[in-house]
């Protein structure tokens, strides 16, 4: 594996960490507008889009404008699902 590979890889492993579940009730998402959504607000497929809506919201305003947004979706949906 290359070094660069590497090291973006452990990039996506610290952003995994600010997007994580909390004691399997709510979805934490925890950048720069950091936003708590219980799980029990995405129970079907129009809960689920308006929480992804959420964290779509919370990604853009994150300062750095240089989050793989389309990666943390996937984690999101992966998380909820």
């Amino acid at each position: 594996m290359s070094n660069s590979l590497h090291e973006y890889e452990k990039w996506l492993d610290t952003l995994d960490l600010k997007l994580f579940l909390s004691q399997q009730t709510q979805l934490q998402v925890n950048f720069d507008y950091p936003i708590s959504i219980p799980l029990s607000e995405c129970p079907d497929l129009q809960g689920l889009k308006e929480c992804a809506a959420k964290v779509r919201t919370a990604l853009r305003q994150d300062l750095s404008h240089h989050l793989p947004r389309k990666y943390l979706i996937e984690r999101f949906l992966r998380l909820v699902i």
